[in-house]
């Protein structure tokens, strides 16, 4: 289509509009799963007695049924723990009364059953001398006899145990020139143990 003035002329060209249509690009990315690996579940094996030494303090009450008499005292404790079940142990002790000393030295088997536990109940025998110094006289009498008892022991960590305790024992005079019967009575007892090794886990 052209069209003209009287001063110029003009060309006019009308050209259809042109459109451009692209295709929408759509980027699918995959989906990128990273897997990481499980972490194994934390297992914490019981407790487990290690083998070793240990030293102790405790507290007991003991009784003579010979003499009817009632001793308060304490003393120590040394143990040797040869593995998770077995253990020896050489204890001092010094009870008094208003009549007396007594000053009885125990040697014993120990046998533990829950080994891998911190409540740790066992059983105990053996054999004891006992020195004892009556106040109405001015000499001192030794016994020999033998103990058996229960016990048990709390472990409250790696080196450190409480012990309840309950023995009976019978005894009587080593000197076989000396007139006397037998003696027996029971004990009890509570105390502190520190092992030396360490308890493993």
């Amino acid at each position: 289509l052209i069209s003209s003035t009287a001063s110029a002329q003009y060309v006019v060209v009308h050209q259809p509009g042109v459109v451009v249509q692209q295709p929408a690009v759509v980027l699918q990315q995959p989906a990128v799963v990273v897997q990481q690996p499980m972490q194994p579940a934390i297992v914490v094996p019981p407790f487990v007695r290690a083998r070793g030494l240990g030293v102790g303090l405790r507290a007991n009450i003991a009784y003579t049924g010979e003499n009817d008499l009632v001793l308060w005292g304490g003393g120590g404790v040394l143990r040797l723990i040869g593995g998770p079940r077995l253990g020896l142990e050489i204890s001092v002790d010094a009870n008094g009364s208003e009549d007396g000393l007594s000053v009885p030295i125990d040697f014993s088997g120990l046998v533990f059953f829950n080994r891998r536990g911190r409540i740790q109940p066992y059983l105990l025998a053996g054999f004891n001398f006992n020195v004892v110094s009556p106040r109405k006289r001015e000499v001192s009498f030794l016994y020999a006899g033998g103990h058996a008892g229960v016990g048990v022991e709390l472990l409250l960590g790696r080196h450190l145990g409480l012990t309840l305790e309950g023995r009976s024992f019978v005894q009587g005079l080593a000197d076989p020139d000396v007139e006397g019967g037998l003696e027996y009575g029971v004990t009890f007892n509570t105390g502190l143990n520190f092992y030396f090794r360490r308890h493993r886990r």
